[in-house]
């Protein structure tokens, strides 16, 4: 399985791309999946099993994000 995660802006989006990227933590940026509203057109995706690893990168960089949806 998956994890999609959605921002509210370009800028958290790309940041977030950035500090995961220097932890080695793989991911993908992609579009938003149309049946997931955004703010931001743009969402990354990783692995379920670094669910927990991405969001505490995130929050301990002060990135804020919208959602984490786990797609099948």
């Amino acid at each position: 399985m998956k994890i999609i995660i959605t921002f509210y802006t370009t800028y958290d989006n790309l940041k977030a791309e950035e500090l995961l990227s220097n932890e080695q933590i793989p991911i993908r940026v992609k579009p938003v999946p149309r049946h997931i509203s955004s703010d931001c057109g743009l969402a990354i995706e990783g692995n379920i099993e670094d669910k927990t690893k991405i969001e505490e990168v995130l929050q301990r960089n002060e990135i804020e994000y919208e959602n984490v949806h786990i797609i099948k």
